[in-house]
């Protein structure tokens, strides 16, 4: 991926990317008014079952800890009252261990709420609330990344994985590096300056963001759910959208990657003398995924 200078485009990130990456991130409903959220949850009807098994059903009184700034509602709803946006940090117990489509019924000084479960990881089992003592957090795991985006969306990035070889690999290429290496804990962009054939790099991820990129979309972690927010406003920086409801024409597929190959050297039409593939190999993938 090539790493170009950006600053004049990143005054305009925040209303490009709520646009795109972001919708749905505003909660309304209840009698509160609120101006700040947490990171991104998948719209209500989205089924995102496949995320419980990041934790499945957890006993009452577990501890859990948030993992990046997250929103603490009033029900399992991106409709429902946000109640608070809990810090990264932040400890929460189990009230229900069984989850709703992703959501987990959690407490927080002394009020019942829910959070999204890919913000929470467990710290502690059974009923003390304490601190608790560091259990795995699964960082790389790419259900993390399920419901971020709707479908026809996510074919798009699966597409751009593809074109860039991480499609498939390891944990789906949210931890492998330039060359194939592959890291195991997505917490932060790993930084790490690989040579091979000439070429050195810092590519990482599925979409193998160079760091200086990464740091420049300031999100909070570079776990699945932040690289897919982070494709996604890469791809708004460029002026390019994406149905969110249907598949891409033959001719907006052309047009969006016209734009975006300037993000990403293995797309067409290969403008920076590096491997890339051809506009019918991205048409004929891109379908396969998006069932045009």
């Amino acid at each position: 991926m090539i790493d170009l200078a950006r600053s004049l485009r990143r005054l305009a990130v925040v209303a490009s990317v709520a646009t795109l990456a972001l919708a749905g991130c505003a909660a309304t409903g209840g009698d509160a008014t609120e101006t700040v959220t947490g990171a991104q949850e998948p719209d209500d009807g989205t089924d995102v079952r496949e995320t419980e098994s990041l934790m499945g059903s957890v006993s009452p009184g577990t501890t859990l800890t948030t993992n990046t700034g997250v929103n603490f509602r009033a029900s399992p709803s991106t409709s429902a009252t946000i109640y608070e946006v809990l810090a990264k940090g932040t400890h929460v117990t189990v009230v229900s261990g069984t989850p709703k489509n992703g959501w987990y019924n959690v407490s927080h000084n002394g009020r019942n709420g829910w959070s999204y479960g890919v913000y929470l990881d467990k710290t502690s089992s059974g009923g003390s609330g304490g601190s608790g003592g560091g259990g795995t957090t699964d960082s790389c795991n790419p259900v993390r990344a399920v419901g971020v985006v709707s479908a026809p969306r996510k074919a798009l990035l699966d597409t751009i994985a593809y074109c860039e070889g991480t499609k498939g690999v390891s944990e789906d290429g949210y931890n492998v590096l330039f060359t194939g290496r592959t890291i195991t804990n997505c917490e932060a962009h790993p930084n790490t300056t690989i040579c091979s054939g000439g070429l050195c790099s810092t590519a990482a991820g599925r979409y193998q963001f160079l760091d200086t990129t990464w740091n420049g979309l300031k999100l909070p972690n570079f776990r699945p759910e932040s690289q897919t927010t982070g494709a996604m406003t890469l791809i708004s920086w460029r002026k390019a959208t994406i149905p969110a409801d249907r598949p891409m024409t033959a001719t907006e597929l052309a047009n969006l990657m016209d734009k975006i190959s300037y993000e990403w050297a293995s797309l067409p039409p290969g403008r920076y003398g590096q491997p890339s593939k051809t506009q019918s190999q991205v048409r004929a993938e891109y379908c396969k995924l998006a069932g045009c």
